[in-house]
């Protein structure tokens, strides 16, 4: 996925950009020893001494389940054929969350980067039925079913050396990060992150599983955000929503589910990705 779609998005990346850092935890974690061992502490090195490791993951070509996003999106950034598909969103209101069935609306726009005139409208602005806010669009899958979530609030960064333990629907679970980071400065609370993994480990059938949900040799003024945490499809096991783009242009919401890994005797699996890039 970071090795990116088209020239179109190598462009765009470097089109507008506005300083952004990583900015560090702020709620207290544990600092657990954890079987899979940690890449680096905190050092003050400089970035080209660096040794990436350029491993990444997922990779969004070897998942086949789409999900969108309600915004306006480059023309290459929407499939034509996903626009008639069937689709769930979960959506958010002041009192809950909640999966529902709901229609996307897919109008063509002027695109202010890419198109010359105005009437040329080659990008798509994306938006549903509902009225409630909508983390992320889902196309209909067997085992998705309209119903009230129980979401559980985890910190919106997990960087590398950070544990936290936390219980959800009866079952413990564990995020915790690898790799390396230093502050841009003595008195900076934001940091430079790189060869970054986040895994979950918790019980499958008795036995305890770590799963690689990111893997990330670097980043470009953006940091993997946690943007959901609960039980999406249906099976009262934690699922998760992602935003694991690696530069502060881009958006990835990928979309990782517990039903579709069970096959597997695996905790967690992504399932789709969606990527577009802003101005």
């Amino acid at each position: 996925m970071y090795k990116y779609v088209s020239l179109v998005i190598i462009s765009l990346l470097f089109s507008c950009k506005e300083t952004q850092e990583t900015k560090s935890n702020e709620i207290v974690l544990e600092n657990e020893k954890d079987t899979i061992p940690l890449v680096d502490e905190i050092i003050t090195e400089a970035t080209d001494t660096i040794n990436y490791d350029e491993s990444y993951f997922p990779i969004d070509s070897l998942l086949q389940v789409k999900i969108l996003k309600e915004n306006t999106f480059h023309e290459d950034e929407i499939e034509a054929n996903s626009i008639t598909k069937e689709w769930f969103g979960l959506f958010k209101n002041k009192d809950n969350y909640r999966l529902s069935k709901t229609k996307i609306i897919a109008k063509r726009v002027y695109d202010v980067i890419l198109d010359e005139k105005e009437t040329d409208k080659t990008g798509w602005e994306i938006t549903t039925t509902s009225k409630d806010t909508s983390l992320v669009l889902i196309e209909s899958l067997p085992y998705l079913s309209e119903r009230k979530i129980e979401s559980y609030d985890l910190p919106e960064y997990i960087q590398p050396n950070d544990t936290i333990t936390f219980k959800y629907l009866n079952k413990e679970y564990k995020l915790f990060a690898t790799g390396g980071k230093r502050k841009e400065s003595e008195e900076s609370e934001w940091y430079y992150v790189w060869n970054y993994k986040l895994y979950l480990t918790s019980i499958v059938n008795g036995i305890e599983q770590t799963e690689l949900l990111v893997a990330c040799s670097r980043f470009d003024d953006s940091m993997i955000r946690i943007l959901f945490a609960g039980d999406i499809d249906g099976d009262e096991k934690l699922d998760l929503l992602l935003d694991t783009s690696n530069h502060y242009n881009a958006s990835s919401p990928t979309l990782y589910l517990s039903k579709p890994a069970e096959e597997e005797n695996k905790i967690i699996k992504p399932v789709a990705i969606h990527t577009s890039v802003g101005c």
